[in-house]
């Protein structure tokens, strides 16, 4: 089998399993508002890279105090919370 075609099958691991071996690494876009709330876009932008087998998503801080960076996204709140289940 080539190499290139390979790429294409199905990858296994322990109980994950992967359309592909195709992987989006993450990736720090600073994209969610100044109160570090994702925003829809930020949905749309995975969804357009959803053949990937696997999309591991930004960082995501879990306080204010553990930000990495300008517009980074929370998740230590409700309204972030919510703004993640619609991504």
């Amino acid at each position: 089998m080539a190499a290139a075609s390979k790429l294409f099958t199905k990858f296994q691991l322990s109980s994950f399993t992967a359309k592909n071996r195709i992987a989006l690494a993450p990736m720090t876009r600073g994209r969610s508002t100044e109160q570090h709330v994702p925003q829809k876009f930020m949905g749309i932008y995975y969804a357009q890279r959803a053949d990937c087998g696997l999309i591991i998503t930004e960082a995501t801080g879990i306080s204010r105090q553990g930000l990495g960076w300008y517009r980074a996204p929370g998740i230590w709140n409700d309204e972030q919370v919510k703004a993640w289940k619609d991504v």
